[in-house]
């Protein structure tokens, strides 16, 4: 059963997001959207499988987004400093 927590969702394992995509739990569109894995396959025939080096690319793009939005809004947000 996929059940919400504090923890980044894209970080859920693989296993996880595949087995709650077999149990009807998640569906592949959420799987995409929410967990990054992408998925190939179809639960009807047993050909259920998830394009793994591009789910972690996915995530290592997101880490890198977040990263770069947050030096943006910190360089954007800063006070300006009085000049004398």
């Amino acid at each position: 059963m996929m059940r919400g927590g504090y923890n980044d969702p894209l970080k859920r394992e693989l296993e996880r997001v595949l087995n709650g995509i077999a149990e009807r739990y998640v569906s592949p569109e959420t799987a995409r959207g929410v967990y990054g894995v992408l998925i190939a396959g179809s639960i009807a025939d047993d050909s259920l499988a998830s394009a793994l080096a591009i789910s972690k690319f996915i995530y290592a793009a997101s880490i890198f987004l977040k990263i770069i939005l947050k030096w943006s809004l910190s360089r954007t947000c800063a006070k300006p400093t009085a000049r004398r």
